[in-house]
């Protein structure tokens, strides 16, 4: 379901719930709407925020579960489909929220499609519990294209395999962080980063990996912690 409005003191929001979301009806406050899906155990993603003009207040305003790291449709509308910044604000801040890629697609003529963002769900079974409990505890990543195969991290050194890519990037708080390539633009399948080689980077809040694709398509891990 998604449910749109203004809270008390903050700016306009679109929120997406995935699971339970029983009685949720076009009435009462945005505030109570909110809280009704939290108490339903539904997974809270705030949508499109670069679009919607919000901002680290809006998303800490409320238990979100994730947000949109990017939304194809909003890229196509004026470019504000990104959110990377946002998200990185909020993860330095220490605030555990996921990362989600998506369509947003209506299956509508003008739109551009349905195959711009989506998820990857590490599940143990094609059931709807099983796959909202994957997105609930982040066993996922967010792609517009590339694949993670493997994702493996013993607390210092970050292993991946993946579809063939040009560019990794091991991604920190501010400005810090690692980048993978070969100088020649061969593509890669497997990579890793011993964070302990980069004291300021093992210090960091949180860290991530994002990989890169020859047609510069991306695709972004959850948070390390």
């Amino acid at each position: 379901i998604e449910v749109d409005g203004t809270p008390l003191g903050g700016r306009y929001c679109h929120v997406v719930a995935i699971g339970a979301c029983i009685d949720i009806l076009p009435a009462g406050t945005f505030e109570q709407t909110m809280h009704d899906l939290v108490e339903q155990k539904a997974m809270v993603i705030l949508a499109h925020p670069y679009w919607c003009g919000n901002d680290i207040g809006d998303v800490q305003r409320f238990p979100f579960d994730a947000i949109e790291i990017y939304n194809h449709v909003c890229d196509w509308l004026n470019g504000k489909g990104t959110s990377l910044m946002l998200w990185d604000q909020v993860l330095a801040n220490g605030d555990s929220v996921f990362g989600i890629a998506a369509d947003d697609a209506h299956i509508v003529p003008r739109h551009p499609g349905w195959n711009g963002g989506w998820v990857m769900v590490q599940a143990e079974a094609l059931t709807a519990e099983a796959i909202v409990g994957s997105l609930k505890a982040g066993r996922f990543y967010a792609t517009c294209g590339p694949s993670f195969y493997s994702i493996d991290f013993d607390g210092d050194t970050i292993t991946c395999t993946t579809s063939p890519i040009l560019r990794a990037r091991l991604v920190g708080a501010g400005y810090l962080g690692e980048r993978i390539w070969h100088e020649d633009g061969t593509a890669m399948e497997s990579f890793s980063f011993k964070v302990s080689d980069n004291p300021r980077l093992a210090n960091s809040a949180y860290l991530r990996v994002e990989i890169e694709d020859a047609d510069h398509r991306r695709a972004w891990t959850n948070p390390l912690w």
